[in-house]
Parts: structure tokens; sequence; C-alpha cells
């Protein structure tokens, strides 16, 4: 039974979309209160699997957004690792200069107290030799 036969495809389109088809339906065709309910139960049905549906999505997008973060990190935590075998070999340069300079230090002491003491005998020659002209 049509209750509006010349009803344009965007006036159905209203009624089947509209929260409460059920009752639409109710109304224009007839139809008994089982069919009516289980009709209202199909649309929530139909309402909570879009609702799931957008979940889904919303999960998706954030699982795309944990991969860039993950391959960003990534990156950076390989840029970390290569300073840190940097550091490693700049340490390692460091103390065998560190070791070397010990080494000259060392050296460079000796020198200098061997000079002190060659200059300090040149000067008490030079003293008791003074001395001994006067």
């Amino acid at each position: 039974m049509v209750v509006n036969p010349g009803a344009s495809e965007e006036e159905i389109r209203e009624v089947v979309e509209s929260d409460n088809a059920a009752q639409a339906l109710k109304q224009v065709m007839g139809l008994s209160d089982v069919l009516v309910d289980q009709v209202a139960e199909l649309e929530e049905r139909h309402e909570k699997m879009k609702k799931v549906e957008q979940e889904i999505k919303e999960i998706y997008e954030l699982f795309q957004d944990l991969a860039l973060l993950v391959e960003v990190q990534s990156e950076q935590i390989d840029h970390v690792g290569e300073k840190v075998g940097q550091t490693t070999t700049y340490t390692k340069i460091a103390e065998e200069e560190m070791i070397k300079a010990e080494k000259r230090q060392g050296k460079s002491r000796k020198c200098m107290m061997l000079g002190l003491i060659a200059a300090l005998t040149i000067l008490f020659v030079l003293i008791v030799a003074f001395a001994a002209r006067n």
C-alpha cells in the first residue's frame, strides 16, 4: 500500500534516514508493531555499527600517528648512537693525548731541573773563581 505515489526520491530518503523511520513506515504502510520493532532494532544495530566503524577509523589514525612518531624517534636514536660512537672515539684519542702530555711534561721537568742544576753549577763555579781572584 503506497500512501504518496508522487513522493520524490529525496522525500523517500528523508523518511528512511530520519531518526524515526520505523514510525514513518508504520504510518505510511500500516505495518504491525512487531515489524516496526524489528525495523527499530535494525536501525539501532546500524547506528552501533556506524559508531564502531568510526572508532575503528580513529584507532587506525592513532596507529598511523604512532608509526610516524616511531619512525622519527628511530632516526633520532640512530643519530644519538652515532654521536655516542664518535664521543667514544674522541675520548680514547683524548686519553692517548693526555698520556703523551704527561710524558712530555715529565721530560720537560727533567730538562728544566738539569738546566737549573747546570746553571747553579756554573754560577757556583763563577762565584768560587771570582772569590779566588779577590
